[in-house]
């Protein structure tokens, strides 16, 4: 954990968009897309380092999905870090805390973690989505990798049954991939 006078220092990562609606607006009989954000981060160094993975000004704000809202969103915000093991820590309400994101998640030295927020529809219906900066902090002295994705998945209801198809790709970072605390 870090003490009261460690020093921190700031970046501006990449932007973010997460949706989950028709591709069509108000056409339901339109493929369904749900987008989510990921960001891998690995660290370069011989330390373990805690780092903070922010949405200051998510748009609209992401406490807005919080699933413990009653009644629950129909399209309600999963957040989750995925470790150097491959698993997967669905974060609840420390994420929606301010500031919003992931606060003091430690990796461990030469290891890589992905944090990821998505909007999931389970019936691929409804509306909702968000869009902002990301911010990482980490104390000085931090080496970090860092690579920013969108992964989409489109649904269409069939006469079949439900048809799937996904696309992923790179998103530009502010400052490149290697950031130096």
């Amino acid at each position: 954990m870090l003490g009261p006078q460690t020093l921190l220092s700031l970046y501006y990562v990449s932007a973010f968009e997460i949706l989950a609606e028709n591709v069509v607006p108000g056409q339901s009989s339109s493929p369904f897309v749900q987008q989510g954000y990921f960001l891998q981060v690995t660290n370069l160094t011989n330390m373990d380092t805690p780092v903070s993975v922010r949405f200051p000004n998510a748009c609209p704000p992401l406490e807005n999905y919080d699933p413990s809202i009653s009644p629950a969103p129909a399209t309600p915000l999963f957040a989750d870090v995925i470790d150097e093991n491959g698993n997967a820590n669905i974060i609840t309400t420390e994420f929606f805390q301010a500031p919003i994101g992931f606060g003091q998640i430690l990796i461990l030295a030469n290891t890589t973690r992905l944090f990821g927020i998505q909007l999931i529809s389970p019936t691929f219906s409804g509306t909702g989505s968000s869009r902002g900066l990301v911010t990482i902090e980490a104390p000085q002295g931090a080496l970090l990798s860092v690579a920013a994705t969108i992964r989409q998945v489109f649904t269409t209801n069939t006469a079949n049954g439900v048809e799937y198809s996904a696309s992923a790709y790179a998103l530009p970072l502010n400052n490149g991939p290697v950031l130096a605390f």
